[in-house]
């Protein structure tokens, strides 16, 4: 019986969330999850510094369409070619926070869309293991998601409008709920807001 549960629940997702894939997204060995280039995506990298704080708007649709790179591994450093998403923290402005679940690296792993069902990826790190320039927004990106959901280990849905800003990141497309095309995320989130055209409180 709960099978048959689990099975109409997850397809109750796949009908309301559109593009949503249904897969679990645990850390799965060397291809994604939470382990492949760790130090990238939580701001321990040598490259940290070339990010650009200063943010960019941009589109769930636009992130997208960029391409990911042809060389990339497990192994792989920050990108930082000219245009690179990697080096630059985006903002996503009211987009809609389809769900949500806590991983088993304890990132809250959270799938975003935007009006036509384009959905990508938005990770929230667990503060203790981000590098110290990322650590205090993270830290309030994560207060602030706590202050609303309470994130476990079973995806949870919602449909609420958000602001989230983070850092560009590609990662490995390996059956992630709501993952980009082309692997493309915002790793680390450093700021999340709830409501049409709202504005963090530092």
């Amino acid at each position: 019986m709960k099978r048959i549960l689990a099975a109409a629940f997850a397809a109750i997702v796949g009908v309301s969330c559109g593009m949503l894939q249904i897969e679990d997204d645990d850390d799965d060995g060397d291809f994604g999850g939470g382990f492949a280039r760790r130090a990238v995506k939580t701001g321990h990298d040598d490259e940290v510094d070339k990010v650009n704080a200063m943010v960019r708007p941009t589109t769930i649709a636009a992130l997208r369409a960029i391409a990911a790179p042809s060389n990339l591994s497990g192994d792989s450093p920050r990108f930082t070619y000219a245009g690179s998403p990697e080096i630059q923290t985006w903002r996503l402005a009211n987009v809609t926070l389809a769900g949500y679940k806590r991983e088993t690296d304890g990132d809250y792993h959270l799938v975003l869309q935007d009006g036509p069902g384009n959905s990508l990826i938005a990770e929230i790190a667990d503060p203790v293991r981000v590098g110290e320039s990322w650590k205090a927004r993270t830290f309030q990106a994560r207060t602030a998601f706590d202050a609303r959901h309470g994130a476990g280990r079973t995806f949870q849905t919602a449909r609420e409008t958000v602001t989230v800003t983070g850092v560009g990141f590609f990662d490995f497309v390996h059956g992630q709920i709501g993952v980009a095309p082309n692997g493309i995320e915002l790793h680390a989130v450093l700021d999340i807001c709830w409501g049409p055209d709202c504005v963090s409180t530092p």
